[in-house]
């Protein structure tokens, strides 16, 4: 008679010393994602800027009303209607934004927005640079209107490791402009309704010095390094 074949032997059972071990290395590796992970979400909560007082030296790390005043033929700009928030994170992580309109008795409208955010890396200020594409554009449409569009003008003006300069138009015509500049952890827009620069060389003359006093600005001393650029008009 032959003899019945034999079954193949199935994987050897582990002991509970071994599994045990096995589980608490399973436990261990989880504990470890967990307090990396929860470290992660805990920095970045604890690094998101909150608003605190800002200084009157803050216009110097923004594009403002007081600094394109003395380039542009009628636009009277007052420190009652501009607005300035400082915001301030850990990690050497800032914000800061400005804002400045005024409706002029022909029903002109001038605006002019402008933020710098210092983030704690440049990885970071990438992400941000180009999350802002999707943003601005929403926000043109919702706040200026729906026939608003904004058209790529780089000849215009570049500037720093990233940028993008556009002009706003609106049935054909511009009306304002729109730019984003990214330098290492820094990050600056600017955004004009009823002025703007479509020469290179003047734009380059007149924002270049503004960009180069700005991207130099450090909120926690209030001071520019080298002193880079005029001073707005409205700290003279």
């Amino acid at each position: 008679m032959r003899s019945a074949p034999s079954k193949h032997a199935g994987p050897p059972r582990r002991g509970d010393d071994e599994l045990n071990g096995f589980a608490k290395g399973i436990i261990g590796v989880a504990a470890v994602l967990i307090v990396v992970c929860g470290g992660m979400f805990l920095l970045d909560n604890l690094s998101e800027p909150r608003e605190v007082p800002h200084e009157e030296e803050d216009r110097l790390g923004l594009v403002t009303g007081g600094g394109l005043e003395p380039y542009f033929r009628g636009l009277v700009v007052d420190a009652e209607e501009e607005k300035v928030i400082r915001k301030e994170g850990l990690l050497g992580v800032w914000e800061l934004k400005y804002e400045f309109s005024v409706v002029s008795t022909g029903g002109g409208i001038a605006l002019i927005q402008s933020s710098q955010h210092i983030l704690r890396s440049e990885f970071r200020a990438v992400q941000l640079f180009e999350e802002m594409e999707v943003g601005l554009g929403m926000s043109l449409r919702l706040g200026v209107g729906a026939d608003v569009h904004k058209v790529e003008r780089d000849d215009i003006l570049s500037w720093g490791d990233d940028s993008s300069y556009s002009l706003i138009e609106s049935d054909g015509a511009a009306i304002g402009s729109l730019m984003r500049v990214r330098k290492g952890k820094r990050v600056i827009m600017f955004m004009t309704i009823g002025i703007f620069l479509d020469d290179y060389i003047i734009a380059d003359q007149i924002y270049g010095p503004i960009l180069d006093r700005a991207f130099a600005y450090d909120p926690k001393t209030r001071s520019v390094e080298g002193g880079i650029g005029p001073i707005p008009s409205t700290l003279q």
